[in-house]
């Protein structure tokens, strides 16, 4: 047997084997991490977008019908100054009319009701590759942090924007970046990795937290009752809309004849 000719496979010490298996966990929870902030990150966009859609549909309406009522209430109250219960549910309703009014702003206003948060899988599959790896909480101290969470801040606005060129040149940045490779040393790596591994599993837990109470939150609500009545040919929106338009006609009949008295 010629000794000489083959390579004399290295026997890893304990240290090494730890190493090689904390890498594995590690590589695992990378994945999952990076699917939990895809998936968080699309919730909170879908969630703007519906939020913009049902201000524009419902909430103009609301707006418009609590001003209207204000001015009711502002109405009787000059009426009758000597009622001071109707001046407290006047001031009510005017403090009610202004905080619908501003929600109310440009980006609103200006918004395509047809919109529809559903970003192609490209996108998604760049997104989850830099989450997997330059998430932040993959750092190893407070600089490494820091400039971690400048690239997936970047990472999120092109995500939400569907710019697929920008998250392409993101990845390619971080990739050619110094930062990107990791010094050697198995004491060092190992003392890394269980940091990271830490670091993840935390991320993990408040990731499932985080989307629990978007779940819990009002618009959440509202958005699971329009998904519920697509399911059954309805458009829910429409019909809040219809009863809202009802609502302010009524409304303005009775500022009208409380005017002419």
């Amino acid at each position: 047997m010629d000794y000489h000719s083959r390579e004399i496979e290295k026997i890893k010490t304990p240290e090494e084997k730890e190493l090689d298996k904390k890498r594995e966990i590690l590589k695992r929870l990378e994945y999952q991490l990076a699917d939990k902030e895809l998936n968080l990150s699309t919730l909170m966009t879908e969630l703007h977008y519906f939020e913009l859609k049902y201000l524009k549909i419902v909430g103009c309406r609301y707006a418009e019908l609590d001003e209207i009522e204000a001015k009711i209430a502002e109405l009787l109250a000059k009426k009758r100054p000597e009622d001071f219960g109707l001046r407290d549910r006047a001031d009510e309703a005017r403090s009610r009319a202004n905080k619908s009014s501003s929600e109310i702003n440009e980006e609103v206003i200006s918004f395509n009701e047809t919109t529809k948060f559903n970003p192609p899988e490209q996108i998604r599959k760049l997104y989850r590759e830099i989450a997997k790896r330059v998430h932040p909480d993959l750092a190893t101290d407070s600089s490494d942090h820091e400039r971690r969470n400048g690239y997936m801040s970047d990472a999120i606005q092109a995500y939400q924007e569907g710019n697929e060129s920008r998250l392409q040149q993101i990845l390619e940045d971080w990739e050619s970046s110094p930062e990107s490779i990791e010094g050697d040393g198995i004491g060092n790596d190992l003392v890394r990795i269980i940091r990271k591994i830490d670091k993840a599993e935390k991320r993990v837990l408040e990731i499932d937290t985080e989307i629990q109470e978007l779940k819990k939150s009002e618009i959440y609500q509202i958005l699971s009752e329009v998904q519920k009545a697509e399911e059954e040919n309805r458009n829910l929106l429409d019909e809040m809309a219809t009863k809202l338009d009802r609502d302010i006609e009524r409304a303005k009949i009775r500022l009208s004849v409380l005017e002419k008295e």
